[in-house]
């Protein structure tokens, strides 16, 4: 007589094949969710880069840009008009310019994708990847692209110097009038981004900061904070990156 497998060991193999199966399904789950996400070089995700010559080029402009793909994102960016406006001068208060030379020069396609899909948390950004495909998202970078022409920047992605004390004066003395006394920009202030949230400075680098910081940002308040001229705003590179490992030490 053909003997019965114990309900002991009929147990453990239907645990071990649901681990399994749970594993299949992980492992799908990610390449799925992965497949719509541009890495990110150059004003993306930070990271502890130690290249001091940062992303090239090539790396922060991997879009084709083109007449017809800028059409098609210029007839989506009305939906990104709302907040931004219709020629992507921002909304005092509510969202800032993307239309600025030195802005668009630091940040990298990938960055720029990435912020639209996934939006900025603790921000009136939403994500737009539910509503947006890949592609259309990707036409709306080729439209600022097309519409704001400037070249890519070379971000200094070497590790900081300074303090983060001497970056808490520096930050509460200079930056907090405009980017708020906690760095929540808009609900602080109303002419200053949210650079103290983590949503902000999770997804930039250091060099990206860097440059905002020491070539301001066009059509904006934010002023150029090297070679400026009101002593009290004119900072060395050490100082600017004081303020940055402060402003990283206290993310929200």
């Amino acid at each position: 007589m053909e003997k019965k497998p114990s309900l002991k060991k009929e147990v453990i193999q239907g645990i071990f094949g649901a681990l399994v199966l749970i594993s299949i399904f992980v492992f799908i789950g990610n390449r799925i969710a992965g497949a719509g996400h541009h890495e990110e070089k150059g004003g993306g995700e930070h990271a502890e880069v130690h290249d001091s010559k940062g992303p090239s080029p090539s790396d922060m402009r991997t879009f084709t840009v083109n007449a017809e793909k800028a059409k098609k994102g210029k007839a989506d960016f009305v939906a990104c008009a709302g907040c931004h406006g219709a020629e992507g001068e921002g909304k005092s208060g509510i969202a800032p310019r993307l239309n600025s030379t030195t802005f668009l020069a630091a940040a990298s396609d990938a960055f720029l994708f990435n912020t639209i899909k996934n939006g900025r948390s603790g921000t009136t950004m939403i994500p737009w990847g539910g509503s947006f495909k890949d592609d259309q998202i990707e036409n709306i970078v080729v439209y600022l692209r097309s519409s704001f022409k400037t070249e890519a920047a070379t971000l200094d992605e070497s590790p900081l110097k300074g303090n983060e004390e001497e970056g808490k004066k520096l930050y509460s003395d200079i930056c907090s009038a405009c980017h708020g006394s906690s760095g929540a920009g808009y609900q602080e202030t109303a002419n200053g981004t949210g650079i103290g949230r983590m949503g902000f400075l999770e997804k930039t680098t250091n060099g990206f900061v860097r440059y905002l910081a020491k070539h301001g940002k066009t059509g904006t308040a934010m002023k150029p904070m090297i070679g400026a001229k009101t002593a009290v705003s004119n900072l060395t590179e050490t100082e600017i990156d004081s303020v940055i490992k402060y402003l990283r030490s206290q993310a929200w």
